[in-house]
């Protein structure tokens, strides 16, 4: 089955960023310089998360976590607050981005990107070094993957290619933050933002994700022997932000499970209604009117939570 045509896919991307712009901007009025910068790195970090669920999953996970992400009342209320701190976990997600890209063999140009914005991430929050374990696990889980996976020369070729990446990734990311070890020079002071709480179908569909990854982790190591680097990232990217007490580190984890579980209970549901209607076509369009109607219900409790007092 074909998805959507490139044409219809741009559509929802510019959908997904006007949501984000409406929500980071609505009701503030007068946009100073420091608001400006948390909206665009709010709906940047959006536009990142698209990106990344699209490289580690597929373009309908990636469309669900980008429109949970655009209306989320967290993170719309970190992208509203006069700090550089959202720009933590949108650098870091493109970070990671382009570290897959260039873990993937897609080009070296990739790591030199990737020790760029992770270079800059740290002028923006202290707690970045966070986002250097979080990666280290990705990475290792995913050299591991690469040894039981391929055979020796293949194995060996792209290790070698790898740790000529890294090294690139390292010294550019040591050159960016040198200013920084040398002069404790940063761009953010950093404020404590007070958060909504987590939306009823919002925390239910986290929790949905998270309890999927953890299955398919183990099951993965039944399988073959060895854990899977996409699910590895999640679950150390979920819990380190989760017990750091910094809701800016799991933000971006969090809407990728959501998008994740999100286009399960979809293709449950299809599935499921397909069985017993033997014509598909309405399987189909019950699950997406279904799917819909709850976004925009999620969306609509979203605002509740940021803008009803």
């Amino acid at each position: 089955m074909l998805g959507p045509s490139r044409k219809t896919r741009s559509i929802l991307v510019t959908l997904i960023l006007l949501t984000a712009l409406f929500f980071r901007t609505y009701q503030i009025g007068f946009l100073s310089y420091l608001n400006l910068v948390a909206v665009l790195g709010g709906v940047l970090g959006v536009w990142g998360i698209y990106l990344l669920t699209k490289e580690l999953f597929n373009w309908p996970e990636a469309v669900l976590a980008g429109f949970l992400m655009s209306f989320s009342s967290w993170h719309s209320s970190v992208s509203r607050v006069e700090s550089w701190e959202v720009w933590a976990p949108t650098l870091f997600t493109f970070g990671l981005l382009f570290l897959w890209r260039g873990l993937k063999g897609k080009h070296s140009c990739n790591f030199f990107f990737s020790g760029l914005l992770w270079g800059l991430g740290f002028y923006a929050s202290s707690s970045f070094w966070l986002y250097a374990v979080i990666a280290l696990i990705g990475l290792l889980t995913y050299l591991h993957m690469l040894k039981k996976d391929f055979g020796n020369k293949d194995y060996k070729n792209s290790r070698d290619f790898i740790f000529r990446g890294l090294v690139l990734l390292i010294t550019t990311f040591f050159i960016i933050l040198l200013p920084k070890l040398l002069f404790n020079f940063s761009i953010n002071k950093e404020v404590v933002v007070n958060l909504p709480p987590l939306s009823l179908p919002m925390a239910v569909l986290v929790v949905a994700g998270l309890f999927r990854s953890l299955i398919k982790l183990f099951k993965h190591w039944k399988s073959h022997r060895h854990f899977s680097a996409i699910q590895a990232i999640l679950i150390a990217w979920f819990f380190i932000g989760f017990y750091s007490l910094n809701a800016t580190i799991v933000l971006p984890a969090i809407f990728i499970l959501a998008g994740e579980s999100c286009w399960w209970f979809f293709t449950w549901l299809k599935n499921w209604y397909g069985m017993r209607d033997k014509h598909l076509h309405e399987a189909s369009l019950v699950a997406t009117l279904t799917l819909i109607i709850f976004m925009i219900s999620l969306g609509f409790i979203e605002f509740k939570e940021l803008f009803v007092k």
